[in-house]
């Protein structure tokens, strides 16, 4: 037996354990969350937003003030921005600030997330990236409102995401944009740590932020401190670091290969069970966070080649819908949107769009690709959206639109 293969022995033991260790915990009610029986988890604006919203008010129903906003100025603003003041107890905290309607350049307008604001305009403008990805410009616009409406020293722009990526090029309109990244995984989770004790005499608000550490750490599918270590510490010890160093330098070609079979062999399936043909770009299986790839995976109706189901890859994470190619005039029809596609409707995607839920979104992460070589909850998923599709002729009923329109000039 190879080195490699006794390790990934070893780790697996570990994973095993820790599979066992988080059942444990389930039947002991540990991992209860309410957010998760409401089916909130990983809803950004309604939960996400919002709480933080809560905790950051000093006019909030926990309670305790300013305490929440001056831990998250301590341990997160001066940490990025040492020399930024703001009056804590004066603040005001709104969610989803409107700064005006889309400008057609797209460059002003737009609803910010998270806004904090004291009596002196000094302001804290907070882009909260848990699952949805960035719209066209959007760091770009918060920027440009907050440089026409506050000096430099009055405003700091946070791009929050769950493991601190940076803001995609789109966003940013391709300019030197001065923000600064924090993540869920580590800032805020420490930031909520914090906030467990300072309301230890508050037990409903305590155990609140219990739960809702629990829901993060639960979607982004973290392991226990002891488990990891011991991972760690099995991967850096002196006789494991020859293959430690190994499967990392193929851990690209491993993703790479579980998305190519997937793609080739459970797609083209069910896209054969659905009548259907599938094509994709090969590029789409080389994910990566800092790339604008755009690339896609096609699902044809014989004799619709304008009009079709896909996939699309922006930088590692997905997301489906209908897409019209091809039609001189489609800048004028615009669709109602059909059914959950929340993204919205454009000339592009006429129906909407809508990311896999949850970590499936990430097809580079470790539950998409588990859920690639031993699960069934993406094929699921495309398979009901298929379903509806041809159910409803969502395909041929905007063809048959473009068709009429063509045939009027």
């Amino acid at each position: 037996m190879t080195n490699i293969e006794i390790l990934l022995k070893q780790i697996s033991k570990i994973v095993v354990k820790e599979k066992i260790h988080q059942e444990e915990k389930r039947k002991r009610g540990e991992i209860f969350n309410i957010f998760d029986v409401l089916g909130l988890s990983t809803n950004e604006v309604r939960l996400h937003s919002a709480f933080l919203a809560e905790l950051l008010d000093p006019d909030g129903n926990h309670g305790l003030g300013d305490k929440f906003l001056i831990a998250f100025v301590e341990s997160i603003i001066k940490r990025v921005e040492p020399v930024f003041e703001i009056d804590t107890r004066s603040c005001k905290v709104h969610v989803e600030y409107p700064i005006g309607e889309i400008s057609e350049d797209y460059s002003e307008g737009g609803r910010i997330d998270l806004l904090i604001q004291d009596k002196n305009n000094q302001t804290i403008i907070i882009e909260n990236k848990i699952y949805a990805g960035d719209q066209h410009k959007q760091l770009l616009r918060y920027d440009n409102y907050a440089k026409k409406k506050y000096k430099a020293e009055q405003y700091v722009l946070l791009y929050l995401t769950p493991e601190k990526r940076d803001a995609s090029e789109d966003s940013t309109g391709n300019e030197d944009l001065n923000y600064y990244r924090i993540c869920y995984k580590e800032d805020i989770l420490n930031w909520l740590e914090h906030c467990v004790g300072i309301a230890a005499l508050f037990p409903r608000v305590r155990e609140t932020l219990t739960q809702y550490i629990t829901n993060l750490k639960q979607i982004m599918s973290i392991m226990s401190e002891m488990n990891k270590q011991t991972i760690v510490e099995l991967l850096i010890n002196k006789s494991n670091i020859d293959a430690t160093l190994e499967i990392i330098s193929m851990s690209e070609d491993v993703g790479n290969t579980i998305r190519t079979r997937f793609i080739e062999n459970n797609l083209t399936e069910l896209a054969k069970n659905h009548g259907m043909t599938l094509s994709y770009d090969k590029e789409f299986v080389v994910l990566g966070t800092h790339s604008r790839n755009y690339k896609n995976i096609r699902f044809v109706l014989p004799g619709y080649d304008k009009c079709y189901f896909q996939i699309e890859n922006e930088g590692n994470s997905v997301y489906y819908g209908i897409v019209a190619v091809g039609y001189p005039e489609n800048q004028r029809v615009v669709m109602e949107q059909f059914e959950d596609w929340s993204d919205g409707v454009n000339p592009k995607w006429p129906y909407g769009s809508n990311y896999f839920p949850g970590n499936l979104k990430w097809w580079d992460g470790f539950d998409s690709l588990t859920d690639m070589v031993k699960g069934n909850r993406i094929v699921e998923i495309i398979d009901n959206e298929l379903t509806k599709i041809r159910k409803n002729r969502l395909i041929e009923k905007y063809a048959e639109i473009m068709d009429g329109i063509d045939n009027m000039k």
